[in-house]
């Protein structure tokens, strides 16, 4: 199964214009979470995606579906994974 970074960025964003795109990103299927045996909070804006069937241009679009929710004209970046390594990332 593929996985996905996704970073967005809300422009223009208003206080709990985050914490909305996070529970909206959630419901979609997305997660705020990386990590196997010890499990860490990504940075605001950033996302990780674990598709059986989605491509990487599928992907950006639901998080743009998504991300639109929230801001006109979101900025979306969407990474397939060949391995992830990540430093001084908070503890879930």
């Amino acid at each position: 199964m593929p996985y996905f970074t996704v970073s967005i960025v809300l422009h223009n964003a208003v206080e709990g214009d985050y914490d909305s795109l996070n529970k909206k990103m959630i419901d979609a299927g997305f997660t705020c979470l990386i990590g196997r045996e010890k499990v860490y909070k990504l940075p605001e804006g950033e996302f990780n995606y674990g598709s059986g069937t989605l491509n990487k241009q599928e992907v950006a679009d639901l998080a743009l579906k998504v991300a639109e929710q929230i801001r006109f004209i979101p900025s979306i970046l969407v990474t397939e994974s060949g391995g992830r390594t990540w430093r001084n990332l908070d503890l879930k």
